[in-house]
C-alpha cells in the first residue's frame, strides 16, 4: 500500500505507485471472479475485505516459500485456462466478511461524542450505605 514509501527518490515513489496500480488491477480481477464463482453481484462484494485476505495469503506464501520453490509451482496459463482455474479455485470459498456493508457511509464532519455521566464511586459497601441513611 502507499501508507509508507519504500524509497525517497521520485523513481522509487513511481515504482511503488506503479506496483500498487498493478496489484489494484489484480484485486479487481479477483473481486469479479470471486463474485461470479460464488453467485454474488459484484457490487455487493467488499473489495477492501477481499484485499485484506489476499494480502494475508500472499504474505504467508512469501514467508513459507523461497522464490525458487514458488517458481516451480507457477505454471504459465493461457487466458482461457487462467479464467477456468480462477473460477474453480474461488468457487465455494465465500466468506461472510467479503459482503459489503449495507449501511451508507456518513457524509459530513463526524458528530462530537457526548460525555457519559459516571457515578462518583462505581460500587460501595453495604456498611457505608447503611451509615449514610438517616
Amino acid at each position: 500500500d502507499l501508507k509508507r514509501l519504500i524509497g525517497s527518490t521520485p523513481e522509487a515513489t513511481l515504482l511503488q505507485m506503479s506496483l500498487c496500480l498493478v496489484v489494484y488491477n489484480l484485486i479487481r480481477m479477483v473481486h469479479q471472479y470471486a463474485a461470479v464463482a460464488n453467485d454474488r453481484p459484484p457490487e455487493k462484494v467488499s473489495g477492501e475485505m477481499l484485499f485484506r485476505d489476499v494480502r494475508s495469503e500472499l504474505t504467508t506464501v512469501a514467508r513459507l516459500l523461497t522464490p525458487a520453490h514458488l517458481e516451480l509451482l507457477l505454471v504459465p496459463l493461457g487466458p482461457e485456462q487462467l479464467q477456468a482455474w480462477l473460477l474453480k479455485l474461488l468457487q465455494g470459498t465465500w466468506h461472510r466478511k467479503w459482503t459489503k456493508s449495507a449501511r451508507p457511509r456518513p457524509s459530513g464532519p463526524p458528530k462530537p461524542k457526548t460525555k457519559k455521566l459516571r457515578q462518583e464511586k462505581p460500587h460501595d459497601s453495604v456498611f457505608r450505605v447503611l451509615r449514610r441513611t438517616p
